[in-house]
């Protein structure tokens, strides 16, 4: 800046001290500026030019008026410097926000937040001769601050691992702007790790599966593993990173050239939190506490989910080892069922469906509620579906079956309290049998009848352990008729007369717009019925319209996988005569369930083509564990939120659910 002095005059001329106050200013380390006589002329040095942008070198020597137009009459500026210059008195200001336009005239003004300290500049007379000002930029600062806060309120209410992660990820790309970043956790012995890329696609379609988990070796050549490994943060550029040679081989687009990690302190042992960036970066003081705080909240977080995932998992274990597997295959008949626990999801609940045929062929249906939730109603639900089965495996008459659960469910005692219904169709004739014991009755939907259906009028009869009559209802289904079992949690709202539940049932499945299919039917039931302050158990059956075709592929866990579906849906769905857009979007549709089932679970998978005249539906079922996953190749974490996208933009409606055996995921599109 000393070239530029000549802008003030002549030095000789300078009133005394204002030399000193210039030097000053010129060789101080920090952003310091003079602003000099009434005219509030600016002199400033190299550290203090970031401030201006584009204004530098022009602004140095010109009043402050004409260098900060945007803001220099604004209260806090202007009149901060004033006070000073009339009162000779220092003025402190620790937080202001103001407009700077330093991108050009036309640009438009940034808010920025500094931390400024004004103090006069005397002449030997102990005149006022201008205000020295030290003035530091906490732009990023404060907004670093505000977005570890914002962090910690969201991982307050993240429940499990999956959601915790998710936040972590969602802080380190959209919140920091790293290009990369990934999760690491030690658990039984084994590293896992999910991560998330600036490029990946995010959309509501990839909230709706669990994270893509994979698998690590211990002695990976990682940054994260050796984070995970020794509990110490790594700062690394470019020259260093080219010795983990595992990070090279990665498929992550452009090189990383910078890499934070810091430890995630997780019940005594750690973790490991990775940011990368495809840009040289150096990393602050500020950067690197900052991301210390975060390493240490999310390792307090992944604590408290951890401990909540054991509990939900050996709940949710209980709960569907008492659910039927698979639902039964009957020609002429599609079925559906859904369980879903109560929010949070902590323990089981005493809710309960079955489907199963009898000897004479034969659909039986039952659905209960065992009041009360945790291991002890799940395992009182658990023996009444057992009895329940048998029962009607050898009388699959309804009264006959609840009466005969008398006894058994008396011998617990007064305090259990159960509700069932049993339902038994003759999938030959239509014919339907309904009993209950002091349970809800269900809704049928006819195809020529009201769009949100009837409930069917039951006699009602007395709770399961009760001695009493409970008397048959009989109707007769006809084609593309719905039949919808619940139990009580789907219509009972805490504060709401239970009519209006019923109501809202009604209207939702008006909604269906006819559609008959038993699997989004429960979907789109639950999701738009389900409170979540209790478990909910929905059956649906419908009466196949026209003719129905239905096959069936297993595939081994191969990478050919989803080569070998889509040959084999081409020529079946091409076979039964469905046209060539909607057999193009199946056969996409169907690649990618494939391929996710073979990167989520690694296992084999079932797929199972469901064909009427109305739609075509698609099941793809793996067999993976629901909690660790197993061994697979890392793969980016896109692909997965791609092809979900994908799905949901190609079908009319798509889903997923797990049970006993693994996931299922499907999809439906319209023929209509």
């Amino acid at each position: 800046m000393q070239d530029r002095l000549g802008l003030l005059g002549d030095r000789s001329t300078w009133p005394a001290g204002l030399a000193s106050g210039v030097d000053t200013v010129l060789g101080a380390a920090v952003p310091m500026a003079l602003v000099v006589g009434e005219d509030a002329v600016l002199v400033y040095n190299d550290a203090y030019a970031s401030i201006l942008g584009t204004k530098h070198p022009d602004a140095f020597g010109r009043p402050a008026a004409e260098v900060f137009p945007e803001n220099w009459h604004l209260p806090g500026h202007w009149d901060l410097v004033w006070q000073v210059m009339k009162t000779g008195e220092g003025v402190h200001d620790p937080d202001t926000v103001l407009p700077v336009r330093r991108r050009g005239p036309d640009a438009p003004a940034e808010l920025v937040r500094f931390s400024r300290s004004y103090a006069a500049l005397r002449g030997e007379d102990g005149r006022v001769l201008g205000v020295l000002s030290v003035v530091i930029e906490i732009t990023g600062s404060a907004r670093t601050l505000r977005q570890v806060a914002d962090l910690a309120a969201r991982l307050s209410s993240a429940l499990s691992v999956d959601d915790v992660a998710r936040e972590v990820l969602r802080y380190a790309v959209e919140d920091v702007g790293a290009h990369h970043a990934r999760v690491v956790l030690l658990e039984g012995g084994a590293l896992r790790m999910t991560r998330r890329a600036a490029l990946d696609v995010q959309d509501e379609s990839t909230e709706r599966l669990p994270l893509l988990w994979t698998r690590l070796r211990a002695d990976a050549a990682l940054p994260s593993v050796q984070v995970a490994r020794e509990g110490a943060p790594l700062w690394l550029g470019a020259d260093a990173l080219e010795h983990y040679n595992s990070l090279q081989d990665e498929r992550l687009g452009r090189p990383l050239r910078a890499v934070g990690s810091v430890p995630l302190p997780i019940l005594g042992q750690y973790g490991a939190l990775s940011l990368g960036w495809e840009d040289e970066r150096d990393f602050s003081t500020e950067d690197m506490a900052a991301l210390r705080t975060v390493g240490s909240l999310v390792g307090q977080a992944l604590g408290r989910a951890q401990r909540f995932d054991e509990q939900r998992g050996n709940a949710e274990l209980l709960q569907r080892s008492m659910l039927p597997a698979e639902m039964p295959q009957v020609a002429g008949v599609s079925i559906g069922a859904r369980y879903v626990p109560s929010a949070p999801g902590m323990s089981a609940g005493g809710d309960f469906y079955d489907a199963f045929t009898s000897s004479d062929g034969r659909l039986v249906l039952a659905i209960g509620d065992v009041v009360g939730h945790g291991v002890m109603a799940a395992t009182i639900m658990g023996q009444v579906r057992a009895g329940l089965r048998v029962l009607g495996l050898q009388e699959p008459d309804p009264a006959a079956v609840l009466g005969a659960l008398d006894p058994f469910v008396s011998s617990l005692g007064p305090e259990v309290f159960v509700t069932a219904l049993v339902a038994v169709l003759d999938p030959l004739t239509g014919l339907l049998q309904v009993a209950t014991a002091g349970h809800p009755p269900p809704l049928l939907r006819r195809l020529s009848g009201p769009p949100g259906g009837t409930f069917v009028e039951l006699e009602a009869g007395p709770p399961v352990g009760v001695p009493g009559e409970r008397p048959v209802t009989t109707e007769v289904l006809a084609s593309g008729d719905l039949l919808l079992l619940f139990t009580d949690g789907l219509v009972e709202v805490p504060g709401q007369h239970l009519d209006t539940g019923l109501e809202r049932l009604q209207d939702t499945v008006a909604s269906l717009h006819g559609a008959s299919d038993p699997r989004q039917a429960c979907t789109v039931v639950l999701e738009r019925m389900g409170s979540g302050s209790d478990d909910i158990a929905v059956v649906a059956v419908s009466v196949d319209e026209g003719s129905r075709r239905v096959a069936r592929l297993d595939l081994p866990a191969e990478t050919s996988a989803a080569g070998t579906a889509r040959a084999w849906a081409r020529r079946m769905l091409g076979g039964w005569g469905v046209d060539d857009d909607r057999l193009d979007a199946a056969l996409l549709c169907t690649s990618e369930l494939v391929t996710n089932a073979f990167l989520h679970a690694r296992s084999g998978c079932l797929v199972e083509l469901d064909v009427d005249d109305h739609r075509v539906l698609v099941l793809v079922s793996d067999q993976g564990m629901t909690t660790l996953p197993a061994a697979q190749a890392a793969e980016p974490g896109s692909v997965r939120g791609r092809g979900l996208a994908l799905v949901e933009t190609l079908s009319d409606a798509w889903g997923s659910e797990r049970t006993s055996r693994g996931t299922t995921v499907w999809f439906e599109i319209g023929l209509d």
